[in-house]
């Protein structure tokens, strides 16, 4: 081991280093490979990174490439390229070459020796002292020094035995290159006695024709190379009149690109407007990327690699790539005359090497597919004859660490010993660029892709990009091309590259690439998790980097407009802290510094949090952080998720006085549990969490009751109960639309979607809202929603594709559940149908739809259909129902697919509707089978299934059919189906979801037909569709993709066809419930959230007023654990699972995960396996351990992917009742982090129809037992939190203004209330009690609101406890500041209200909240109760001020 040690000059070093002294004592580097460690450690902020580079000294660099396969007699002139595999060894080194002769009878003799260049062109003549040989085997070395590479090994064998090879025709007449550029002139010559007789055709890529044609009766083979023939090409000159002769020679192809991209600058700061100018071709187009350089160096191989084919590959000449061109040259090449002769040559050559070697020779990989052949053929004889070699004779020396490695069956626990290396966190610039002018701009936007666009160029092939904010693209005028685009925050260096195409062209090229550099001379970087748990505490590592001090710089890192969601440590006992406690110092020798800051974070969603870096000022009686020169801002979003091991239950209820009522008969008492011990042929189906009845009074009309009941079944701790109740518009987008799409476990970061039948739920919901946003738009009215929702739809689509084998100009494709089909079988004709149909619906491109129709048409071409597969979407038992209802759905595909021009085949739809009318009428049909041909039969059926489904129809209200059972041919016969026996055993968990989704279906179809028909059935569909939307889950999708397509559809063309709800009358709701206050709410087109304390089991919802309600009841609650985690006894989800966890190494953790399925339909099931805050994994960490070699085992679907939070993956191969398991390794945070602090992490099994069947919670191994509220524990922030797990902060609340009357005046009292989310209160103080919280003594504040002044829409809540700090002297030095019985003035913000499980709200002082005492003399004399409860159109005014470019208070002033 050497060592250097050295200083970085502004973030930059480059030098020679010498490794001699990592040779052996002889010189030689051996086997292994060198390790070269860089490690920088920042002498301000001690952080150390490292990152590692291994040197192969014996590698050799390059390979031989042979331009013929082989050669023959009497003559041939073989060149051979020694081509640079790239990386620092590319076109540089000598190299030495032997050739060995191993002839057609007894001998072996060295025919070669002789020397050459990487990068050159050899032409080897074959002359007649090679008439015997049978292969000669090329041997060559790079020169090192005096040392040698590892050898490279070419096989070239004698093609004589084909009798019709004749590789002596062509010659170039060129010799000292084999690559040519486009437009370059490309010549070579036959000999002239054959030439007219002979016929030429260049073939590139293996599957292009590019030029063919006669050779001149000159002998001279002319064209110009073109851009088809990028990269290689093979030329071929033949005769086929008489015995059949054929020469061929490869040859190379590169392209030239004459365009470019030009900067306005190459140094910018944050912020700062960037023009690009694009050069290229007349009407073209092109495209630009820019990239964070740094993502390079996250890349294996960084340096840059040539382009790498595949050489002598004659296989393609058997398949179907050439298609119509297979006729043109299965004449002049017979590959089954070439393998019979490979094999001959070379089995005689391996035999012959050994008899006189007595040992096998070590063959390296080459990229000639004739050589490698010849090698296996020589190396099976020799190993069959003598024993094995020794070294690993398939493994491809250009790619050592790549041998026989696979995603899947790679070993982890090797790995695990070794830290992997890190990228350095900082290139250096080439340059020290001028410094540009500090402005006070937040930096929050952080991508590794800045831009990845396409620009149409005008006649001049330009354009003209600006870079600049807001992120706007303007359209395309005259070919000229503008963009708008926010420059990117992040301090780095950027990477362009520009792409060019030109009318005309088949392919782009690739400009020279740009770099820019943004450059800040003093500024932050932020070292914090991107995604945390509810109640966590973390810590934020703020790094400063100056560049250039010449002198001391003192320095703030302030938390800048810190809100209620998140705590921040501020300060020692509540108060504001001192400058040291912000303080940062940069100097001429100490160039950054950093500081760590403690936080917990509140609340569940998106949490803003800002930084600012200020020069440290002093001013008397102001805050440091409030003053000074703004040097930086840096904010970043924080997603807040719940945390894993609690479960969120949610049921939409539709109130509606006017609609038959909803009777729900299983409601459990309050005393209902969970027993274990109860056997499998006595379970009862578990009730749902959130169940409802609804009753109503002869007497009113417009009252509404509505008896919720929440059940805990299997439930340990209840957290919250919390409704939300806003007017029902029908044509609403939905708040959780404008997000993206999610679902348990996943609410906070874009789901990944690890089944097509995902995108599918997703992309329907969001189809048709869209359709219904558009519909209900008037103007620009609802552009902004159309916009983002529109974005999703195409973010869907593309997702669509990837589970397809379709592309452009595909002849037939189809899609499939698990991922891109591999064969036609593969492909699911249920989903192919369902998809396509969506991509219609969505005017998706003709020519990526038409290649599913076509496979869709085929099918229906057979003469014996296939029974369709519904992957488990629908559980119909019978054949007939099945053909029948993917039938239907096909034709109702000819009718959304109808503008596309591949679907008019008379032949096959006709034949289809010929089918239909052969229909047995008195064929006992599941009820979603006839709602299906209802809806999407022909007329005559349509019209026979309707009259059925009315028939059908239940008379005790929605639904108005239900499919507990399928109907079969035989009355007698009971629906024993695997559905049952899946009811039973998991306590109807899967079951009912079956039994759900079939509901939605069959009501959804119903609909469809019915409201089609446009006739009156004597169904109010109304009411219909209220069902239907208290269905929906949050997102608006449903239980599996088919029934969400459906229902979707079936909402939208009802609201469609119908007039929108008129709003009648004034709509109210009063939540009634047993202990507890009646909470009055008057409904607005606003939401407005209640909570309901967590004691309480059963309430009820009195609504009031003839109007649709909308109500979303939601409980929080944790899942018991139970005991026997690995008792069969526990039948509540249907995979098992168990876990082992250890430290392995320092800094990664080991985790085993075992799984156990209970039946053989879960044979494919993703998993998201949660990720502790902070820690990452890497695919090399992850690992399926084998169950035994004799069983293939469950395997991976696609590669694993990792997320901020988790590693996602789709397992498939599952064996019931076999426990299989795989391990994971996380890696620990660089920055400190408190291991007890972290929130337990969840591992979910995941089925596509069934959703969660299986769950397995891990807590930190390092984790220790948590100190309970009100302890001695010390808490890194202070906080204070409630019976039920919400925390309130208690950070710099000592400061709370009291006795401040004296300068208040209206204007600056409304101006506090217009605060976003301020109130304010005149409140009764009812009690006073003393509480201690880690330390800190608080004064509890038991109050009754009396007034209350805010524009936000929650409920005014009746009683109050205000938490105020004993370290308040100027709050409590006077008696009458807590005094029960008086009035008080209590202003603040809203999101600092907190509910405890008992629904009872908390609020915890803090300095920026005001508390005065109405009776005091100053208040008496400003009149502050007067000026509180008069403030008259409060709400407006602040409304219109906040849309003014004024400040609040002037603008307020200026209109009071």
């Amino acid at each position: 081991m050497k060592m250097h040690f050295l200083a970085l000059l502004a973030g930059a070093w480059s030098s020679v280093i010498d490794i001699g002294d990592c040779m052996r004592t002889d010189g030689t580097a051996g086997e292994g490979a060198v390790t070269l460690t860089g490690t920088v450690r920042d002498r301000g902020s001690g952080d150390a990174e490292s990152t590692q580079t291994d040197i192969d000294l014996a590698k050799p660099g390059f390979e031989l490439v042979p331009l013929r396969p082989g050669f023959t007699l009497p003559k041939t002139t073989l060149p051979i390229l020694v081509r640079g595999l790239g990386g620092r060894f590319d076109g540089n080194g000598s190299i030495e070459l032997n050739g060995t002769c191993v002839t057609q009878e007894t001998e072996i003799f060295e025919l070669y020796r002789l020397g050459a260049d990487i990068g050159d062109l050899i032409p080897i003549d074959i002359q007649d002292n090679a008439q015997q040989c049978a292969v000669i085997i090329f041997t060559a070395q790079r020169i090192i020094g005096n040392r040698r590479s590892r050898p490279v090994t070419l096989a070239v064998p004698s093609l004589e035995g084909t009798g019709s090879l004749k590789f002596g025709l062509i010659a170039l007449t060129d010799f000292t290159s084999a690559t040519y550029t486009v437009r370059q002139p490309f010549q070579a010559t036959v000999p002239a006695d054959v030439a007219s007789q002979m016929m030429f055709m260049v073939i590139c890529n293996e599957h292009d024709i590019a030029k063919s044609g006669r050779v001149r009766d000159d002998g001279v083979i002319s064209f110009e190379i073109t851009e088809v023939m990028v990269p290689q090409c093979v030329l071929y000159v033949y005769k086929t009149d008489g015995a059949p002769v054929t020469d061929m020679i490869q040859f190379y192809v590169r392209s030239e690109c004459p365009y470019h991209l030009r900067a306005s600058g190459d140094k910018i700061a944050p912020a700062e407007n960037v023009t690009l100018t694009i050069s290229g071709g007349r009407n073209g187009l092109a495209t630009i990327q820019a990239i964070d350089e740094r993502l390079s160096y996250l890349l294996p191989n960084n340096f840059g690699q040539s382009y790498q084919t595949t050489d002598w590959d004659i296989a393609f000449f058997d398949k179907l790539e050439l298609k119509y061109d297979q006729v043109r040259v299965m004449n002049f090449l017979d590959t089954t005359v070439i393998d019979n002769t490979l094999m001959s040559v070379c089995m005689h050559a391996g035999r012959l090497w050994w008899q006189r070697k007595e040992e096998c020779l070590l063959f390296t990989s080459s990229s000639s597919e004739i050589s490698n052949m010849c090698q296996a053929k020589f190396r099976s004889v020799c190993n069959n004859t003598g024993p094995a070699p020794t070294a690993n004779t398939i493994c491809d020396q250009r790619d050592a660490g790549r041998c026989e490695q696979h995603f899947e069956s790679q070993q982890v626990l090797p790995s695990l010993g070794a830290r992997p290396g890190n990228s350095l966190n900082d290139i250096g610039l080439d340059s020290k660029p001028a410094a540009p002018k500090l402005e006070s701009v937040v930096r929050e936007l952080f991508p590794e892709v800045w831009l990845f666009n396409d620009y149409s160029l005008n006649e001049n092939g330009q354009a003209a990009v600006a870079l600049t904010a807001p992120d706007t693209i303007t359209r395309c005028e005259n070919g000229q091309a503008a963009v708008a685009l926010t420059a990117p925050d992040t301090i780095t260096r950027w990477s362009f590259l520009p792409y060019f195409w030109t009318p005309g062209k088949l392919a782009t090229c690739q400009g020279k690439s740009l770099t820019m550099t943004s450059y800040k001379k003093v500024h932050m970087i932020v070292d914090l998790p991107k995604h945390v748990y509810i109640n966590e505490s973390l810590t934020a590592k703020v790094t400063v980097f100056g560049d250039s001090i010449d002198q001391e710089l003192r320095m703030s890192i302030c938390f800048d407009g810190l809100g209620r969601s998140v705590c921040g440590d501020m300060g020692a006992d509540g108060e504001l802290g001192q400058p040291t406690y912000t303080r940062i110092i940069l100097s001429p020798e100490r160039a950054s510094d950093s500081k760590t800051y403690s936080l917990k974070f509140l609340k569940k969603g998106p949490s803003v949090l800002t930084f600012a870096l200020r020069t440290e000022s002093a001013l008397p009686g102001v805050y440091h952080c409030r003053v000074g020169e703004l040097l930086d801002r840096v904010q970043l979003t924080i997603n807040v998720a719940e945390r894993s091991d609690i479960d969120e239950h949610y049921q939409r209820l539709i109130l509606n006085p006017s609609k038959p009522l909803t009777r729900y008969t299983r409601l459990q008492s309050d005393g209902t549990a969970f027993n274990e011990d109860i056997a499998e042929e006595d379970l009862e189906p578990l009730p749902d969490i959130i169940e409802y009845y609804e009753s109503r009074s002869r007497n009113t009309v417009n009252v509404l009751q509505t008896h919720v009941a929440s059940n805990l079944l299997g439930m340990e701790t209840l957290h919250s109960i919390s409704v939300e109740v806003s007017r029902f518009l029908a044509n609403n987008i939905p708040d959780s639309l404008l997000e993206s799409s999610s679902r348990r476990k996943r609410a906070v970061e874009q789901r990944r979607n690890a089944f097509l039948t995902d995108i599918l739920k997703d992309l329907s919901a969001a189809l048709y809202k869209f359709k219904a946003l558009q519909l209900s738009s008037t103007g620009d009215q609802n552009a902004p929603l159309l916009e983002v929702v529109e974005n999703n739809i195409g973010v869907l689509l593309s997702e669509v594709l990837s589970f397809s084998d379709c592309h452009q100009n595909s002849v037939d494709c189809g899609f499939a559940q698990k991922s891109q089909p591999l064969s036609t079988d593969a492909r699911s004709l249920v989903l192919s149908t369902l998809t396509t149909s969506l991509l219609c619906e969505a005017d998706f491109d003709e020519t990526m739809v038409c290649g599913a129709l076509k496979f869709i048409m085929n099918q229906l071409e057979k003469s014996s259909l296939p029974v369709p597969d519904f992957d488990d979407q629908i559980d119909l038992s019978r054949d007939d129902d099945k053909m029948w209802f993917w039938k239907a759905m096909i034709l109702r595909l000819s009718q959304d697919c109808g503008s596309y021009l591949c679907v008019r085949n008379d032949r096959t739809w006709l034949r289809l509707y010929k089918e239909f009318y052969q229909i047995d009428d008195n064929m006992r049909f599941d009820q979603r089978t006839i709602a299906a041909v209802a809806y999407m039969g022909t007329n005559s059926t349509r019209e026979l299934m309707r009259t059925r489904m009315l028939a059908m129809k239940r008379e005790d209200g929605t639904p108005y059919w239900t499919t507990g059972a399928s109907i079969t041919d035989d009355p007698t016969t009971t629906a024993s189906s695997w559905t049952d026996r899946l009811w039973r055993r998991f306590n109807d968990l899967l079951g009912r979801k079956m039994r759900k989704s079939g509901d939605i279906l069959v009501n959804a179809l119903g609909m469809l037909a019915l409201t089609d028909a446009d006739t009156d059935n004597r169904l109010d569909m109304d009411d219909l569709a209220d069902w239907l939307y208290e269905q929906q889950h949050e997102g608006g999708t449903y239980e599996n993709a088919l029934d969400t397509y459906f229902a979707s559809r079936a909402l939208y063309e009802y609201r469609a066809k119908k007039e929108g709800d008129k709003l009648r009358e004034n709509l109210s709701i009063d939540i009634q419930c047993r202990g507890c206050r009646n909470t009055f709410v008057n409904v607005t087109e606003s939401s407005s959230l209640v909570f309901i304390p967590t004691t309480v089991r059963n309430f009820t919802i009195v609504s009031t007023g003839l109007g649709k309600i909308k109500v979303g009841v939601r409980v929080l609650a944790t899942r018991r654990q139970r005991t026997r985690r690995h008792s069969k006894d526990d039948v509540y989800y249907p995979v098992h699972m168990s876990a082992m966890q250890e430290r392995v190494v320092d800094g990664i953790v080991r985790q085993q995960i075992c799984l156990e399925v209970s039946s053989a339909m879960l044979d494919t099931i993703e998993i998201t396996h949660g990720l502790f805050t902070g820690y990452t994994t890497t695919q090399q960490l992850f690992n399926i351990i084998p169950n035994s070699p004799s069983k293939a085992g469950m395997k991976l679907v696609r590669p694993i992917e990792i997320s901020g939070y988790a590693v996602h993956f789709v397992l498939t191969g599952l064996t019931p009742n076999e426990e299989q398991c795989y391990e994971v390794g996380i890696k620990e945070p660089s920055s400190s982090h408190e291991p007890d602090q972290l929130a337990p992490i969840a591992v979910t099994a995941r089925h596509p129809v069934y959703d969660v069947i299986g769950q397995h919670f891990l807590s930190h191994p390092d984790r220790t037992k948590r100190s309970s509220v009100g302890g001695q524990g010390e808490q890194a922030v202070d906080s204070v939190c409630f019976d039920g797990g919400n925390c309130a902060c208690a950070e710099t609340s000592c400061k709370v203004m009291c006795k401040q009357c004296t300068k208040i005046d209206p204007n600056n009292l409304i101006a506090e209330l217009c605060r976003d989310n301020a109130f304010g209160a005149i409140v009764e103080f009812m009690s006073e009690k003393s509480a201690t919280v880690d330390g800190a003594e608080y004064a509890v504040l038991n109050a009754s609101i009396k007034h209350w002044t805010t524009d936000f829409t929650e409920p005014i809540p009746i009683m109050v406890e205000f938490w105020l700090r004993k370290c308040n002297v100027r709050c409590l030095a006077d008696p009458i500041m807590t005094r029960v019985g008086y009035y008080y003035f209590i202003g603040g913000t809203m999101d600092g209200w907190i509910s405890d499980q008992s629904a009872k709200y908390h609020y915890v002082m803090r300095s920026e909240d005001r508390l005065e005492v109405l009776f005091d003399r100053e208040c008496e004399s400003k009149n502050i109760l007067s000026m509180v409860t008069g403030l008259v159109d409060y709400e407006r005014r602040c409304t219109q001020c906040k849309k003014s470019n004024d400040s609040v208070t002037d603008c307020l002033r200026r209109h009071r």
